[in-house]
Formats: C-alpha cells, sequence, structure tokens
C-alpha cells in the first residue's frame, strides 16, 4: 500500500503534465558474490529478473548508476500471456563511500542503484515482492544468496529505497515534458 502510494504521485504527476503513465517494471535482484577490490570499491555478481509488458522490447534493459566497469547480459526471456519475463546476469564495480572513523565497530551499507538504460519514457523499476520469501521478516536479507559469505560481515538484512535518479539527463533539460522519476 506504501509503494502503491507512492507511485501514484508519479503517475499524478504524468497526468498534470498529459503525459503517458508511468511504466512499471517488477524488478527482483539476486546477489550471488561480492569481493572487496579495496578499502572503497567492491564487486558485485547476481542476477536481475523483470517483467516487462508484452511488446516491449524497446524499453528492456537496466543500468547500474553507482558503478563503473559493468557487465550486464540478458540470460533468458520466457513470454507469458501478461509478461515477458527477462533475467539479466551482472558483473558491476561499484565505489562505495564507507565510513571507517569507528573502525573496527563501523557497520557498512552496500548501494546498488539501478535505473532503467531508455530515457525515453516514464518507466519506473518497482520492488517485485512476488519473488521474495520472508518479508514479513524485517532482518531477512531478501535478493541475498544465501551461500554468500561476506569475512568479517554481519548481514542484517536488505531494503529496498527510491531516491532521486541523477543519471536521467533528459528529465532535467525538458523537465515540463517529463516526470521526475527515482532510481
Amino acid at each position: 500500500t506504501i509503494l502503491d502510494n507512492y507511485i501514484n504521485e508519479y503517475d499524478h504527476s504524468a497526468k498534470l503534465k498529459g503525459l503517458e503513465s508511468t511504466i512499471k517494471i517488477p524488478t527482483s535482484i539476486t546477489v550471488d558474490s561480492v569481493e572487496f577490490l579495496n578499502s572503497y570499491n567492491i564487486q558485485l555478481t547476481g542476477h536481475i529478473m523483470q517483467r516487462y509488458p508484452k511488446d516491449s522490447e524497446s524499453i528492456q534493459g537496466i543500468k547500474f548508476n553507482n558503478s563503473f566497469d559493468s557487465k550486464i547480459s540478458k540470460i533468458s526471456e520466457k513470454n507469458s500471456n501478461r509478461y515477458n519475463v527477462v533475467t539479466w546476469a551482472f558483473q558491476v564495480k561499484i565505489r562505495e563511500r564507507f565510513d571507517y572513523t569507528h573502525y573496527p565497530f563501523n557497520h557498512g551499507n552496500i548501494w546498488l542503484e539501478v535505473s532503467p538504460v531508455t530515457q525515453q519514457q516514464n518507466i519506473l523499476m518497482i520492488p517485485d515482492f512476488s519473488y521474495y520469501n520472508s518479508l514479513t521478516d524485517i532482518n531477512s536479507a531478501n535478493g541475498i544468496d544465501e551461500k554468500l559469505i561476506i569475512p568479517s560481515w554481519n548481514i542484517r538484512g536488505s531494503y529496498f529505497n527510491y531516491h532521486n535518479d541523477s543519471s536521467r539527463m533528459l528529465n532535467k533539460i525538458n523537465s515540463y515534458e517529463t516526470v521526475d522519476l527515482p532510481a
């Protein structure tokens, strides 16, 4: 309900501007491995599964906003009556801002910021809650492989969050023709 209310604000904004409503892409992420390359750079591998509307090849694609040296490949596509289910494999390097002032008692968050590749349409990726089990347990690590081991780290949980998407540059130029959608 909270997610739906949040998303409805963007649909309302699109309607006020006379634009098409937001295309919502249910997205699930699983992180399979994490490697700390140095004190600020990490490498993640995993999978992303998305449910696109039928006949939507033109809007398919993902990008990691806070990354460099990304490798993303489509590994499967299944068509159902309502959706095209696309699975992507990724290997991505991310520069994180870890705070080491309280070392060795610090705790860190790894932020994985995902956006659609295309900027031509109002596309919003939403968490695909039907993919994850145990969403009622706040300490559950949804989207993290159960066999994932990060030495000297205790995984407390995983979370979904929206924030300003600075990668959507067209939105800043033609703000009256677009909706400022989050990552």
